[in-house]
């Protein structure tokens, strides 16, 4: 009896080393993974912020993206307004800032064609993270 028992436990951990061996591909671990998820992509448990967060606005001179940005201190100001003038620079295309006590405003639009480009679109990714950065470090 107790080489059945033995046995028993070696045959199920060695099924449970071969349900998990890292050795194989890893779309085998992955579909491995998939098959006991308990949801369908529908009914994810969680919800997904899709709203964008720049405002776009279309007046009679074009579409431009507009966000605000609000600091606790003048010193995290002034290191973000110097990343994004730096980030600025490297990719030649410039915001417009304004600057209000605790808060930046930065206006995005290209120029050339009074409209939201992917230029736009990049560089207010990069604002985003210089903010998150701050937020996180401070």
């Amino acid at each position: 009896m107790r080489n059945l028992v033995e046995l028993a436990l070696k045959n199920s951990q060695s099924q449970i080393l071969k349900e998990f061996d890292m050795s194989g591909s890893s779309n085998i671990l992955v579909n491995n993974l998939n098959k006991r998820y308990p949801y369908d992509e529908e009914e994810v448990p969680i919800e997904i912020n899709t709203k964008p967060n720049w405002d776009v606005h279309t007046d009679a001179s074009g579409c431009f993206m507009k966000k605000t940005y609000r600091f606790s201190t003048n010193k995290h100001l002034m290191y973000f307004i110097s990343e994004v003038l730096r980030e600025s620079d490297e990719n030649f295309h410039h915001p417009e800032i304004l600057i209000k006590k605790d808060k930046v405003d930065i206006v995005l639009f290209t120029e050339q064609v009074n409209d939201v480009t992917e230029q736009d679109m990049k560089l207010s990714k990069i604002f985003d993270e210089i903010y998150k950065e701050i937020k996180v470090l401070y």
